[in-house]
């Protein structure tokens, strides 16, 4: 699955609201569930769901607006405090108003923060890629 475009999502994460509006991508994000087998029952072994497994969510944005991304970083990496937040990924329509589904992320944490590299000299807008991890997701289509 590719990236996301620009402007036809919008992320909002707890807390970072007002940077959330200098993302320009992000990446696909995935979710498996695998089906386990547990104690053996009255009809035999029963089944259950294992954890949630989510892949990383890597957003681009210009280092900019990246500011409270970066204090999140330090807060949660360097410091060491416990600061996942939820947040919200939604898809929109062609007329880029419109919600058409939407993944409500539950404890969402910041792994990286780093420098995009600059390809070439045209690119004169320095940009950072986040990768936050996340616990739960629900998703809604509309």
């Amino acid at each position: 699955m590719k990236a996301v475009p620009g402007n036809s999502f919008r992320l909002n994460v707890q807390g970072l609201e007002t940077a959330s509006a200098s993302i320009g991508k992000v990446s696909a994000l995935t979710a498996k569930r695998a089906l386990q087998l547990g104690a053996m029952g009255e009809k035999g072994r029963e089944r259950q769901f294992a954890p949630l497994d989510c892949s990383l969510l890597t957003i681009t944005l210009a280092e900019s607006g990246a500011g409270l991304f970066y204090a999140w970083f330090n807060e949660l990496i360097v410091n060491g405090k416990t600061s996942e937040r939820a947040g919200r990924l939604e898809w929109l329509a062609p007329n880029f108003a419109t919600t058409i589904g939407f993944a409500d992320l539950g404890n969402l944490g910041i792994v990286r923060y780093a420098p995009v590299p600059v390809v070439s000299s045209s690119d004169a807008n320095a940009r950072v890629e986040v990768d936050m991890y996340c616990e739960t997701m629900n998703l809604t289509i509309a």
